[in-house]
């Protein structure tokens, strides 16, 4: 009852200032459930999957229960004081590759290995930062995985003033690679790829919104990078910026994923996209007019309410989980 009297909260509440904001982890394992208009997206993902490959429902819900016994083998191992980090990535990854992706080679791979996995009880070495690149997430293959790990740690470090063990070398140098790299993510062609981007977009959103607009962050980032590795952060901060201006869909106000259906760019509302770029703007956004795209107006600023609407969510949450355990 608390998540729907919020929802309702935030969409009639902060619906006109989400309206007016300027242009442009943790992912769930199931497709995307918002289009702008009244179209269940996740009947419309899982269509698209099926064009994609016919026994789409068939396969996902073999690998399906194969993932939840092992998630079982995991949970049970990690109540005998196993932490199993390295299992936890790769079964977190599983999930990804079965939400979002029919690539069910890599998904039976990855369900292999970490079954193989579950005989070594000692997995420390998953946690450790990588002396190669910097980075953390040791038995993650998806390089966005690895970034959510690496800011959770680097986070960690910093607000314990220690500094990393290794220097980071970043795989985007560049402004370039970064829009490149995010606009890739930003459309996804189901039909023909097997791929929903939507999980990955959100991740990305989220730590580059992160850095766009803290710039006491990027100068701890940069002291900590390569010596031999030559980035302007200028340009990956103005890269940053404008595709969070130019990803924002200006006829709801909020940002999200944008697929390819029946050779049409539809685009989704996704309130959680939405309120990070908020929150770590601090509301502070530039905004587009709606009927003229080249005028720029004042910033705005999001209602404390938000917010509190969003802690009363997270409580209810954390109250639910502590009464089911």
């Amino acid at each position: 009852m608390a998540h729907s009297l919020c929802g309702r909260r935030i969409v009639a509440g902060f619906r006109p200032t989400l309206l007016a904001l300027a242009g442009v982890v943790i992912f769930s394992g199931s497709p995307s459930a918002a289009f702008a208009d009244t179209v269940d997206m996740r009947d419309v993902v899982v269509r698209e999957f099926e064009a994609f490959d016919p026994n789409y429902r068939e396969r996902r819900q073999q690998y399906a229960e194969r993932l939840g016994a092992l998630a079982a083998r995991i949970a049970a191992e990690q109540a005998a004081g196993n932490t199993l980090q390295c299992s936890e990535q790769m079964y977190l990854e599983a999930k990804w590759l079965l939400g979002y992706t029919a690539n069910w080679d890599a998904l039976k791979d990855k369900l292999d290995r970490i079954e193989r996995s579950l005989q070594d009880k000692t997995q420390d070495f998953a946690t450790e930062q990588s002396p190669v690149d910097g980075f953390w997430g040791l038995c993650y293959d998806q390089w966005f995985m690895r970034v959510g790990a690496t800011a959770t740690a680097f986070g960690l470090l910093t607000s314990q003033g220690q500094p990393p063990r290794y220097r980071l070398r970043p795989r985007l140098t560049t402004g370039r690679d970064l829009i490149n790299y995010l606009q890739g993510l930003l459309i996804s062609d189901i039909e023909n790829t097997g791929i929903d981007h939507r999980g990955e977009l959100s991740s990305v959103m989220t730590s580059y919104s992160t850095a766009a607009y803290k710039r006491d962050l990027q100068d701890v980032l940069a002291g900590f990078v390569a010596l031999d590795e030559n980035i302007d952060w200028d340009a990956m901060r103005e890269a940053a910026w404008f595709f969070i201006h130019g990803s924002q869909d200006i006829g709801t106000g909020y940002w999200g994923a944008w697929y390819v259906i029946d050779g049409k760019i539809r685009k989704t509302a996704d309130l959680s996209m939405t309120f990070h770029v908020v929150r770590y703007s601090k509301g502070e956004v530039v905004r587009r007019d709606n009927q003229d795209e080249n005028r720029i107006a004042s910033p705005v600023n999001v209602p404390d309410a938000l917010d509190h609407c969003l802690t009363r969510l997270l409580l209810s949450a954390a109250s639910v989980q502590v009464a089911e355990s």
